[in-house]
């Protein structure tokens, strides 16, 4: 819902228009940019998974500021540290996978990993414009990142997550 219905927030939700779209964009873009780089700073050895699982809800929550916050500084603010997780969690992410998965098998795990990641988003955003006369931008935003903690929460279930390094 965030990339469908953004603009729309800004407008309806902000009064603003497309400047102030840009710079939401350019928050969370400058936030990635530092996200990177803290994790190579940190080098962290234990604990990805569940710290990478921790960032994805700490960003989703972030959507939510973000969404239905009144004040525009404060959903800046929210973009600019969601950056900071996506970033994070991006970089962390895929060095767990250079580094985890056997090289005969890299191939097909990063492009069933991508496939999940990118291959399913047309569906997402069809949904998305289906219902975005349904109810406020900031409010199918908020539902949006709601169902997406819900989702990441499940994962924290497994103890494979939870104590992979």
């Amino acid at each position: 819902p965030i990339q469908v219905l953004t603009l729309k927030l800004v407008r309806e939700h902000f009064g603003l228009g497309v400047r102030a779209y840009g710079l939401a964009f350019t928050a969370i873009g400058a936030g990635m940019v530092i996200g990177s780089v803290l994790v190579a700073q940190l080098n962290l050895k234990r604990r990805r998974g569940l710290i990478s699982y921790l960032i994805w809800i700490l960003n989703s929550v972030l959507v939510i500021v973000f969404a239905l916050s009144p004040w525009f500084a404060v959903s800046i603010a929210a973009a600019f540290v969601r950056g900071i997780c996506i970033g994070f969690g991006v970089t962390i992410w895929e060095t767990m996978l250079m580094q985890l998965v056997p090289q005969q098998m890299l191939s097909r795990v990063v492009s069933l990993d991508w496939f999940g990641s990118l291959g399913l988003t047309p569906f997402g955003l069809l949904l998305t414009g289906a219902v975005s006369g349904l109810a406020a931008p900031g409010t199918l935003i908020a539902l949006g990142a709601t169902i997406s903690i819900c989702i990441i929460s499940a994962g924290l279930l497994s103890k494979q997550i939870r104590t992979i390094d």
